[in-house]
């Protein structure tokens, strides 16, 4: 039987095939399901994906109105390491939600 993949699984796959990119919160919202993609992305925060996934917040013109942007990113071990080297901290950088702008 083909079983199909959680969608907490599906949105793993999909951050993880685009490490380092910034992905507006509606496109995450269409992998992981339109009423529950938060929770979802709460999920793969934790084990068993574990995956460091950031948020920040934008606004961009268009034309005569500001819009505001929700846009997540996963980022692998390495580079948040290589942040928190950077940064002049020792370990893995920690998870702080909208400070990576």
């Amino acid at each position: 039987m083909n079983e199909r993949p959680s969608l907490a699984e599906a949105l793993a796959k999909f951050f993880l095939a685009r490490p380092g990119v910034w992905t507006d919160g509606k496109q995450v919202a269409s992998v992981a399901g339109w009423s529950g993609w938060r929770a979802r992305l709460s999920d793969v925060r934790r084990p068993p994906y574990n995956l460091d996934v950031r948020n920040r917040r934008r606004s961009v013109r268009v034309g005569d109105h500001t819009v505001r942007l929700t846009e997540y990113c996963f980022t692998p071990a390495v580079e948040a390491q290589q942040e928190s080297v950077d940064r002049g901290q020792h370990g893995p950088a920690p998870h702080q939600p909208g400070l990576w702008s």
